[in-house]
């Protein structure tokens, strides 16, 4: 599942770069700093896991800068993730395209 999640987080900036020419190095880091006037105009329609790609393709598509800032994790060391490889990737790829025209 490791390798997978990582080919998917790959694809799936790879394909942020290509629509919005923001190059991220982890789009699906839940990591996030946004200014609330900016979030506040957003109209976000993801719940789960694809709301990050959402919200990374909404602010660069409205004309906001995206800035990367490093940070650290620890992997899980206990209990198992509620990601399925998957199917929430199909619902991460899907959001990314939506997004995109959806805010065009």
């Amino acid at each position: 599942a490791k390798k997978l999640n990582a080919a998917g987080v790959r694809l799936f900036n790879f394909l942020i770069r290509i629509l919005t020419r923001v190059n991220v190095s982890d789009s699906q880091s839940g990591y996030r700093v946004i200014k609330a006037s900016v979030l506040g105009n957003m109209r976000l329609k993801s719940s789960e896991y694809e709301i990050e790609s959402e919200m990374l393709v909404k602010t660069a598509r409205q004309g906001f800068r995206v800035k990367e800032v490093p940070i650290s994790f620890e992997q899980r060391t206990f209990g198992t993730s509620r990601l399925d490889p998957v199917a929430d990737g199909f619902k991460i790829l899907l959001s990314i395209v939506l997004s995109w025209l959806r805010s065009g």
